[in-house]
């Protein structure tokens, strides 16, 4: 049975080349977390604003959209403490 990453980290399995692996990591969820910012900006741009008796979709996905940045961001500010070899 082939074990998946996000199934072995879930289970909490050690990888024995952990330092290589973390910041593969850390590059995939920040590639991840900047696709999501980019997706969210693009349909923020798209959705009429928010009417006074509507339900508050454009601004909660302006929230979503800066939470996603500000994750993306501090995710590329981690890779970069991880020791390169």
């Amino acid at each position: 049975m082939k074990v998946d990453q996000e199934t072995s980290l879930a289970a909490g399995h050690v990888n024995t080349h952990a330092p290589e692996h973390f910041e593969d990591c850390l590059s995939d969820e920040s590639r991840a977390a900047w696709r999501i910012h980019n997706i969210l900006s693009f349909v923020v741009e798209a959705i009429p604003e928010d009417g006074l008796n509507d339900l508050p979709l454009k601004s909660t996905l302006v929230d979503l959209m800066v939470d996603s940045e500000k994750l993306a961001n501090r995710l590329m500010d981690l890779a970069e403490l991880v020791p390169h070899k």
